[in-house]
This record gives C-alpha cells, structure tokens and sequence, in this order.
C-alpha cells in the first residue's frame, strides 16, 4: 500500500518540477524578445491626450460643442466618442445607455431622441444631446478619434465601417469597447485600424500575470486605456504596465487631473491621459512626461 502512494507522490513531484520548469523556460524566452512599435501614423505621436467626451469645461459631454471645444486646444488632442445603438439601429452619441429622461437608447428611435431632427443633419445643434457619428465626422473632419462601441451588431458595424471609410477616416480612428465582440468583428476586417484590449482580454492577461507569465501573456492591442485603480474593471497592474512599455505598446490612463496622473504608479510607463478636461497645460506636461520617460529608457 505504500508503494503505491510513494510512487504517486514522486510522480506528483516531477509533473510539478517539469511544469515550474516549462514556465521559468518560456518566461525566460518571452523576455529575450524584442519588439517594435506598430508601424502606424498614428502610433509616431509620442504623448496622448485623449478628451473624454471632448471638454466639459464649457459644455455638456459628448456634444458637438464640447468636442470642437477639445479639438481647438490642439489637433494633437484625440476625441473619444462613446457609441450606443438606438432601436432603428443607428448610432448616436452619449455618455450612457440611457437618455437624459433615464429611458434605455436601445428602446428609442433617432427621430424620438431628435424631434424635428432628420437623421445625420449637419445643421443639428452642436450643444444638442445624440449627435451621430456623422455629424461629429462632418465638424471636424482632420480630427483624430477614439470610438467606444458599446453595442454589437454586425449590420450597424459595418455600417460605421463604411461611415469611417466614407469620410476617410482609415488612419484617424482607433476602436474600443467594454466587449470583446465589437472589437473582433471589426479587425476582422480592418486589420490595419487601431484597436485597444477590452476589459475580459485584460482581465486574462491578469491572470497570466498573477502567474508569473507577464512576458508571455497575449497582449496585442496597439494601445491600452487603464483606469488608475488596480481593482477597477479592465485596470492593468504594474508589471503588466512595465511589459506593454517593453513591447512599444503604449499606455494611456484615465484621470480627472495630472496630479491624479502622477500619483499612479502606472505613470512611469504612461504616455497618455485621457480626461474630460484637455488643455493646453496638460498637453505640455504629458509631452515632457513622454520625453523623460524616453530618456530613462535611453540611460537604461
């Protein structure tokens, strides 16, 4: 009886001793890699400052108003757009799910969210809540933009598709969503667009760090936005900062302030901010921020 469970235990040990040596090796190996940058025009600009909805200081968030606002504190500022279906399947533009009179967007036509407003009007007023992605399009057709697809359906993404490629918007546009699906659909078919990790490919890069597997977890967006917090959702921890800074994949956190930035320990591998509060200060800091960081990177 206890040859077998002496057998059982010195088999038990060798699987863990192999196991523990197949993940040292392949640690080892990830870390031997080396990586280079994306090649992509957007990726050749240093510091990031991605405006929230645009700039609330003077108007309410995700207006025209407040996005033309964002914009004429510098071209280099890139507009985030949070993107919702409505139930005729057009997309407009809101901070939430819901309307200002706390009813579900995906249970309100455009026509209802607009009265009196056809469909994609360039003349729609620019402090007016639900403007489309069109409308934003036509305002500033130079600007850069961040695209947080909330909802999925192949018919209305390919329709944003072509939208995007309609206004020639191909190297200007980079894509992001709190579910895997928009994201997928999408670089399915444009492969050669922007894209950041959603929340549940975060989460499982997490768990690969939490096992010491950081160098050879799948991480392969071309930019990550973090919350500050290590406990909020989609939130990268430090080594997992450390690793995108490695691999040139570059790391923009949400903060309400640069102070806020800077208290994070997440800034040392940070190039970007984005906050509802972009201005021509804060601009300046993260382009100094970048370069010292770049000079760190050069006495190492």
């Amino acid at each position: 009886m206890i040859r077998p469970v002496v057998r059982l235990l010195m088999i038990s040990a060798i699987a863990i001793l192999w196991g523990g040596m197949t993940l040292f090796v392949l640690r080892y190996l990830g870390l031997q890699q080396e990586f280079t940058a994306f090649d992509h025009p957007l990726l050749k600009q240093q510091s990031l400052v991605i405006a929230a909805g645009g700039s609330g200081a003077k108007h309410a968030p995700y207006t025209l108003a407040a996005f033309q606002d964002a914009y004429s504190v510098s071209a280099k500022v890139w507009l985030e757009a949070r993107l919702w279906l409505t139930a005729d399947n057009h997309w407009v533009i809101h901070p939430d799910a819901r309307t200002d009179e706390n009813q579900p967007l995906r249970q309100m036509k455009l026509h209802d969210l607009r009265p009196g407003v056809p469909g994609n009007s360039p003349l729609y007023s620019d402090t007016g809540a639900y403007p489309t992605p069109e409308e934003l399009f036509l305002l500033l057709p130079q600007a850069v933009f961040v695209l947080d697809v909330q909802d999925f359906s192949p018919v209305a993404l390919d329709q944003l598709m072509a939208l995007i490629d309609q206004h020639g918007l191909e190297d200007r546009v980079v894509i992001t969503s709190p579910r895997p699906q928009p994201i997928a659909y999408i670089k399915d078919k444009k492969p050669r667009w922007l894209y950041t990790s959603d929340p549940t490919n975060t989460m499982k890069a997490r768990v690969f760090s939490a096992l010491n597997m950081t160098s050879v977890m799948s991480l392969r967006p071309d930019l990550v936005i973090s919350p500050l917090k290590v406990t909020a959702v989609g939130a990268v921890t430090e080594d997992m900062a450390k690793e995108l800074h490695r691999r040139q994949i570059k790391l923009v956190l949400l903060a309400s302030s640069w102070p806020e930035f800077l208290s994070s320990p997440l800034a040392q591998y940070a190039s970007g901010i984005l906050t509802d509060r972009p201005t021509k200060d804060l601009l300046a800091q993260v382009q100094k921020h970048t370069e010292q960081l770049g000079q760190a990177d050069t006495v190492k």
